[in-house]
């Protein structure tokens, strides 16, 4: 969101209601009136929020004037709240002028004070402003912990314009990590809540934003759908500006796509409107495009003449035009360099003619010699490029055939993703028996050897949280046979107490996974907690394999430790698992996770996390909305991991009882 236009007021008039235009003429005018000064700074405070950002810095400081003399004559809160306002434009005026030093330190100031006197809007826009800094110094782990506080914040006060802004700001610096799962999941969320606001305009650029996302990864025919839903969005409002950005965009899919022919009528169509509507730089980027796409198509006489319109346009934007001339005969030694070999060759032949016409008579042998000896020395010259433009060819090849390769691979590990997700427990489980939880889910690779599972049966339900041998596409596997074997014990075996259920699992998968002829295959299986909830008594019933199960009551941590062995081969495979049984009370927090967690390397010194620092991080936020806890484990998983590759695939569950 612009930092300007976010600066919004949050007290109402307290002694005098005015309704005053928008109009910044109107505005101007009624400051000069005789009115309350707590009037006067309601006013230059709505200026601020319209003028041009040349004449911020004038009216912020008629703000604080204003502010001097009222300070003794209206409420502190009210003060402090105008004053966290006044350091938020201080800010925004440091930024546009490049003192990245100042900004940060008011826009500190403003939070600080905002924070005093719970000003949650003025917090949140504070968190924001900080936020888009740090994305500008290029600190992305910090940029995002600021625009998860704002977004929780947001999401508190039900801002959902507000909260959709920070999910779109959340998805660009994930663009900038290229973590593109991360990146679409946010512009999502966003573009729901757009939709949801009948805000089309935001609507139609998050689903363009979307499209780029795909396009970024080369998955082309995603990208088309949400570029065709845009251009239908523009369509119907009629967004001539926009509406040339969704044909290039379509237009370049279908280039990559290599359909030549379709993208060559989407390009004319972005053609028409950039010369009809658009700006100098719409038709810059359009012309350029059609350059390629009529060359593809073998029409070079217009490849030509809309490359000469691209630089001429190019030309205006610079206001360079005495370089006009030498970019023409750039285009044409540009443009003569794609013309077939015969072309190249007429070429030569004319100079060499010309250059034998001006000669005087007595030096025509020595031309001859000349010329003999530079078709000789090009026919070495021909002969080479010749030789390393089949080589190119090869390659071009062999990069063709690798990039369709890796496309299918890719396209095969998503369509994994898609099934693997399919497996996991829906969300309407949890939903129907939990009024509070979260699952944060973070896989190493797009596919996962961690899971959660959910079943419910009548007023029992059934929780695992697993972490299946290996991870990425092999863990997949794991999780996916561990998953099966879970659901055919509850429901085919009808197996209701949670140590017997992970007995079965485990017989059948060391009956299954033989060893193979070194000892070594064969001991692959889970780490796991397993528990089962009565919803009507709250009784808990829990056996774990190697993790644990973590309930808080009233700040402090019961630790329910689970058997030291794995479900599958060991050399305990023959020793029952345990069960342990645990009155819940209301209130209570129970927690499963994973080791990916608290084995992420991190921080300053790159060492583990740990289960220490884990158990306080889940202790710290207790007291916090389920959804705002997830927000933080999020975060803080982010902020140590930084840089330095994901270790392990990570999955916590949280349940308030």
């Amino acid at each position: 969101m612009n930092k300007k236009i976010s600066l919004l007021l949050f007290f109402f008039f307290l002694t005098y209601q005015f309704s005053f235009s928008q109009n910044i003429d109107s505005l101007r005018k009624e400051l000069k009136k005789d009115y309350p000064i707590i009037t006067k700074i309601h006013i230059t405070n709505s200026i601020i929020e319209i003028c041009k950002e040349s004449e911020v810095s004038y009216f912020n400081e008629v703000l604080n004037g204003y502010l001097s003399k009222a300070k003794n004559s209206i409420h502190k809160d009210t003060f402090k709240d105008f004053k966290s306002t006044y350091y938020n434009n201080l800010g925004f005026i440091s930024e546009n002028n490049g003192d990245i030093k100042k900004a940060l330190k008011y826009y500190s100031l403003s939070l600080k004070l905002a924070e005093k006197i719970n000003s949650y809007g003025q917090i949140a826009s504070s968190l924001q402003n900080l936020a888009s800094l740090y994305d500008l110094m290029g600190d992305y782990p910090k940029a995002l912990n600021y625009y998860y506080k704002s977004l929780a914040i947001k999401t508190k006060m039900n801002n959902k314009k507000g909260m959709a802004n920070s999910l779109n700001s959340i998805a660009y610096v994930y663009t900038l990590l290229k973590n593109y799962d991360s990146t679409k999941i946010n512009y999502l969320k966003s573009a729901e809540i757009f939709k949801s606001l009948n805000n089309v305009e935001s609507y139609a650029i998050v689903l363009n934003n979307i499209g780029f996302v795909f396009m970024e990864q080369h998955q082309l025919d995603s990208a088309k759908f949400y570029f065709t839903k845009t251009l239908d969005l523009k369509q119907k409002n009629k967004d001539n500006d926009f509406l040339i950005y969704s044909y290039i965009n379509l237009s370049e899919i279908e280039f990559l796509k290599k359909n030549y022919k379709e993208a060559q009528s989407l390009g004319e169509k972005a053609y028409e409107l950039a010369k009809k509507h658009g700006y100098l730089v719409d038709k810059q980027n359009v012309s350029n495009l059609l350059h390629e796409i009529y060359f593809k198509n073998g029409n070079t006489e217009k490849a030509y003449l809309t490359l000469i319109q691209h630089f001429a346009w190019r030309d205006k934007i610079t206001n360079d035009e005495n370089k006009s001339e030498v970019i023409r005969q750039q285009l044409k030694y540009e443009n003569d360099k794609k013309l077939a070999k015969l072309k190249q060759e007429k070429l030569v032949q004319k100079a060499i003619t010309d250059e034998k016409a001006s000669k005087q008579r007595f030096i025509i042998i020595f031309g001859i010699i000349g010329f003999m000896l530079v078709c000789i020395f090009s026919f070495f010259l021909y002969k080479r490029f010749r030789l390393i433009q089949k080589q190119n060819l090869q390659i071009e090849k062999q990069k063709e055939i690798i990039e369709e390769k890796q496309k299918e691979i890719s396209d095969s590990i998503n369509y994994a993703q898609r099934i693997q997700k399919s497996f996991l427990a829906s969300e309407e489980t949890f939903s129907s028996s939990f009024k509070e939880y979260f699952i944060y889910f973070n896989p190493k690779d797009i596919v996962s050897g961690d899971f959660y599972w959910a079943n419910k049966i009548e007023n029992q339900i059934y929780i695992c949280v697993a972490d299946s041998t290996g991870h990425g596409i092999p863990g997949a596997f794991m999780s996916l046979l561990n998953i099966s074997l879970l659901n055919e014990a509850l429901f085919s075996k009808e197996i209701k107490e949670t140590n017997l259920l992970l007995d079965f699992v485990r017989k059948i998968l060391i009956l299954g996974l033989k060893q193979d002829e070194t000892g070594t295959g064969g001991n692959d299986g889970m780490d796991c907690v397993f528990i089962k909830i009565n919803l009507d008594t709250n009784k808990l019933t829990f056996s774990g394999a190697n993790n644990p199960l973590w309930i808080v009551r009233e700040n402090e941590l019961i630790n329910l430790k689970p058997d030291k062995m794995p479900v599958g081969r060991s050399p305990k495979k023959d020793i029952p698992f345990s069960v342990q049984e645990f009155q819940l009370q209301k209130g209570d927090s129970v927690y499963l996770f994973s080791d990916g967690f608290p084995d992420q390397f991190g921080g300053p010194k790159e060492k583990k996390f740990k289960y220490k620092a884990f158990e306080e991080l889940l202790l710290k936020n207790v007291n916090s909305e389920m959804s705002s806890q997830k927000s933080e484990v999020e975060k803080v998983f982010l902020d140590w991991k930084g840089q330095i590759e994901q270790t392990d695939d990570v999955c916590v569950v949280g349940l308030k009882i």
